[in-house]
C-alpha cells in the first residue's frame, strides 16, 4: 500500500535539484461497493531531516469500466 520512487528530483528554487526518495503511503481501506480500496494517501518526500508530506489525497467515489465518451467535434 505504498509506491516508492528513487528517481524524483526536488527543487525549492527552480535552479538546483536534489534526488530524493518519494512515496505515496495509502491508508483507510473503504468499501465502495465494487471494491475495497485505500481511500486516503499522501505524497511524501524522504528528506535527510525526515519525511515531508506535500500532498494529501482522498478517494470519495469509485467507478470503473465506464463507456468511453464520444469524441468532441473538431473546431
Amino acid at each position: 500500500l505504498n509506491f516508492v520512487s528513487e528517481d524524483r528530483f526536488q527543487s525549492s528554487d527552480g535552479k538546483t535539484y536534489r534526488n530524493l526518495s518519494w512515496s505515496t503511503p495509502m491508508a483507510a481501506p473503504r468499501d465502495f461497493g465494487v471494491a475495497t480500496v485505500p481511500s486516503k494517501g499522501d505524497a511524501v518526500w524522504s528528506e535527510p531531516e525526515g519525511l515531508v508530506p506535500y500532498a494529501h489525497f482522498e478517494l470519495r467515489s469509485l467507478e470503473y469500466n465506464l463507456p468511453a465518451a464520444a469524441p468532441s467535434p473538431p473546431r
